[in-house]
């Protein structure tokens, strides 16, 4: 028996491909493909961390479809919220070196 997923000879016992480790049954297992926005995910993600990037992949995830697009929106108020603040965390920081 072949497998449907990785096309390799798999056993006829057994639910599942040796090889790949899907189920050979199409039937029974749920096959699922998600369209996931990773870009606008990844923006949110970012906009804690490093505003900049976060700012620009929420600008592009803004453009794509998917689950996860909503996510575009509130990356988008923390970038542009953090930018500043980090910008006035890293002045003081520059300002206390010199003091």
């Amino acid at each position: 028996m072949k497998c449907p997923f990785c096309g390799k000879e798999t056993s006829v016992e057994g639910r599942f491909c040796e090889h790949c480790g899907r189920a050979k049954d199409v039937n029974e297992s749920v096959v699922q493909e998600q369209n996931v926005n990773g870009i606008a995910i990844a923006g949110f993600t970012l906009s804690f961390f490093m505003p900049l990037l976060g700012l620009i992949f929420a600008i592009k995830g803004k453009k794509r479809q998917g689950k996860g697009t909503g996510l575009w929106i509130p990356a988008l108020i923390l970038s542009i919220l953090g930018l500043p603040l980090r910008l006035l965390f890293f002045v003081m920081i520059v300002m206390s070196l010199f003091v």
